[in-house]
C-alpha cells in the first residue's frame, strides 16, 4: 500500500525501499499495470522507459539470487531431522595442500578431552561389565598413533549417540561409547540383538545422524569435520 498511496507514479520511492523484495515486486507490477491501462502493454523489458521500473525488475533478480544463496547456506548449517549440519564458517575454511583433501589428525571427542585434560570419569556406566574383547579393542584404538589413522579403513573412538527424551523423559542412549579399529583386508561383521545400536552406528558413519560424542575416521577423514570426504 505504501507504493500506491504515498509514492504515486511518477513519484519515485527512496532507493532503500527496493531492499525489501515485496516493495520491488509491487512497484514493478504497478508500472506494468499502469502502462497496460494507459497505453499498451510491454512486449519486452527493453520497452520500459522509466528508470525506477527497470530498477524494480533488476532488484527482483538480485533478491532471487540472494535468497537462493541464503536458502542453500541455511540448509547446510541448520540442524535437521537427518544429516549432519556443517559449521557456520565452513565456507571460510581452506583445504591443506591446495585443492587436495587434507587429513585431520586433531582429536575432537569430548570424552577424550575429559580423559586426557581433566582426569574426569569418561564413562557413565560400569566398565567392569564389559567383556575382555571390548576392553582390548578400546586399548588398541587408544594406542594407535593419530598420524597413522589414514592407514586404516575405519577407526571409531568412543562414539556415542543419545536421542532426546520426549515429554520430560531421559535421553535414550542408542550407542554407548563404541570403539573399533578395522585393518586393511579385514572382513568385519557387525552383529547384535535388536536395539543394540547397529543401525544407529551405521547412520552416524554415513552422516544420517550426528554423533553426540566421540568421533570416527574413515581412511583418515573424520566424520565430524570431513564428512563429505568420508562419503566419497
Amino acid at each position: 500500500m505504501l507504493s500506491f498511496i504515498v509514492y504515486v507514479s511518477p513519484t519515485t520511492m527512496p532507493w532503500y525501499y527496493h531492499l525489501i523484495p515485496t516493495m520491488s515486486f509491487v512497484r514493478s507490477v504497478n508500472y506494468v499495470t499502469n502502462e497496460c491501462m494507459l497505453a499498451s502493454c510491454y512486449g519486452h523489458l527493453s520497452q520500459m522507459t522509466q528508470g525506477e521500473a527497470k530498477a524494480s525488475i533488476a532488484m527482483l533478480y538480485v533478491h532471487a539470487v540472494v535468497q537462493l544463496a541464503l536458502a542453500w547456506y541455511l540448509n547446510q548449517v541448520v540442524p535437521q531431522t537427518y544429516g549432519v549440519p556443517k559449521k557456520w564458517n565452513f565456507l571460510c575454511k581452506s583445504r591443506k595442500g591446495g585443492s587436495a583433501i587434507a587429513y585431520d589428525f586433531d582429536e575432537i571427542g569430548e570424552l577424550e578431552d575429559d580423559r586426557e585434560s581433566n582426569q574426569r570419569p569418561v564413562y557413565d556406566y560400569d566398565t567392569t561389565l564389559e567383556d575382555a574383547d571390548a576392553k582390548a579393542e578400546r586399548n588398541i584404538v587408544y594406542n594407535t598413533d593419530k598420524a597413522d589413522y589414514y592407514k586404516f579403513p575405519l577407526i571409531i573412538k568412543d562414539i556415542r549417540k543419545e536421542f532426546k527424551g520426549i515429554a520430560g523423559r531421559k535421553n535414550k542412549v542408542a550407542t554407548k561409547n563404541f570403539s573399533l579399529k578395522i585393518k586393511k583386508g579385514e572382513m568385519f561383521g557387525l552383529l547384535g540383538p535388536n536395539g543394540a545400536g547397529k543401525t544407529t552406528l551405521i547412520s552416524m558413519l554415513t552422516g544420517m545422524f550426528p554423533a553426540t560424542r566421540g568421533n570416527a575416521w574413515i581412511a583418515g577423514f573424520d566424520i565430524r569435520n570431513q564428512l563429505e570426504a568420508c562419503q566419497l
